[in-house]
């Protein structure tokens, strides 16, 4: 599984959390007040971790390599540095009509 896909969830599963802790907290009495609040608390835990997966995602996305050579459309070569040899006629030597 992918990180994105993994921070995706985890921020689905907080938000249904954080939706349940709310509904349990606004509903009930003083009991089931701690269990609300636990929830909640839980929620910002998860979605903390999300945001931490989707940070390395991206900084993962980032860091990938370039493309290889091969790649590389026609007009793009020779522009990182490293010019194409150009072909030069032969000296000397050449029986030439």
């Amino acid at each position: 599984m992918s990180l994105l896909r993994a921070a995706l969830r985890l921020f689905f599963g907080g938000a249904v959390l954080l939706l349940g802790g709310v509904a349990v907290s606004v509903m009930t009495r003083d009991a089931w007040l701690i269990v609300g609040h636990v929830a909640s608390v839980l929620s910002a835990v998860i979605t903390a971790l999300a945001v931490l997966l989707l940070v390395a995602a991206g900084i993962r996305r980032l860091a990938s390599p370039p493309c290889s050579d091969a790649a590389k459309r026609d007009d793009q070569r020779g522009m990182d540095g490293v010019s194409i040899p150009v072909e030069r006629p032969v000296r000397g030597g050449g029986g030439g009509t």
